[in-house]
């Protein structure tokens, strides 16, 4: 099977499971509410409501923050962790060496 072969996604498998998650919600809060008129008002909508799920609506599997906190917070981690390695004294002479 070639690396770009379509395989088919086990059903109830962890794969599926995503899918089937994005499509339920793509269905129930767009499709059940809107009449779209244009393709630009469907990627309106599809915009804002990236932007509302990344930074206004809290994510159960984040610990109830949102995915721009969550990262914010793995950036301060990230400069936090990179600081004290830059600037511990034992570690600047062996990055030295």
């Amino acid at each position: 099977m070639s690396a770009n072969a379509l395989r088919r996604i086990a059903e109830g498998s962890a794969d599926q499971s995503i899918f089937q998650r994005h499509n339920r919600t793509v269905r129930y809060d767009w499709l059940a509410h809107y009449l779209f008129e244009t393709l630009e008002d469907i990627e309106d909508l599809a915009t804002r409501w990236l932007w509302t799920g990344n930074h206004d609506r809290p994510n159960t599997a984040l610990d109830a923050i949102t995915p721009k906190q969550k990262l914010a917070m793995a950036a301060q981690a990230l400069l936090l962790t990179r600081s004290k390695r830059d600037y511990h004294p034992c570690l600047r002479r062996e990055m030295a060496e």
